[in-house]
């Protein structure tokens, strides 16, 4: 019996830490195809096996897109906030809103982002309300991009930003309708 329980609980820790993988895997897949999409591309994009605290919440991976070198400047700073955002937004698609372990940082890089091109906090709001639906709209159009890039990142921890191009590049990948 304590066996069967011991089997149980480890085979329960496997599951949880697949599902963090790919969480994780989704969320930097998403950033990566909207860099590659609406900035200029990524160097790389990987995900780590390891426990993280994400505010009160525990994960067991974590991930970082290195975007290619990019000017940030009111001009720049919609496209950014949607890149920014697009990991979330994959995330989201994946697990459901409530599961987001990754989005703080992201709002937090994006509010950093934001003050430095000399928006107000008004404004900031108001951008990443109108950036993240983009995103959405972004990621909902590419899924099937998002989950190749994301397979990759699972599987392998880290994609370049040739993989990165060559999974956008493949078909029709969209971009985001026209901002409201």
């Amino acid at each position: 019996m304590k066996a069967a329980r011991t089997a149980y609980v480890e085979n329960q820790a496997k599951e949880k830490l697949q599902i963090d993988v790919m969480q994780a895997a989704m969320h930097e897949a998403g950033h990566a195809l909207a860099y590659q999409l609406l900035l200029n591309g990524v160097e790389y994009a990987d995900i780590e096996r390891k426990t993280v605290l994400h505010g009160d919440v525990q994960a067991f991976s974590t991930g970082f897109t290195q975007p290619n070198g990019r000017r940030l400047s009111r001009e720049t700073i919609e496209n950014e906030a949607i890149c920014c955002l697009a990991g979330p937004a994959a995330e989201g698609a994946f697990c459901g809103d409530e599961g987001l372990s990754g989005a703080l940082g992201d709002k937090n890089n994006l509010r950093k982002f934001a003050r430095h091109v000399g928006l107000s906090n008004e404004e900031t709001v108001e951008l990443t309300v109108r950036s993240y639906r983009a995103a959405c709209q972004l990621i909902d159009a590419n899924m099937d991009k998002v989950e190749q890039i994301a397979i990759e990142l699972a599987t392998k921890g880290r994609v370049d930003g040739a993989q990165v191009r060559a999974i956008a590049n493949a078909s029709d990948a969209q971009e985001p309708h026209a901002k409201s």
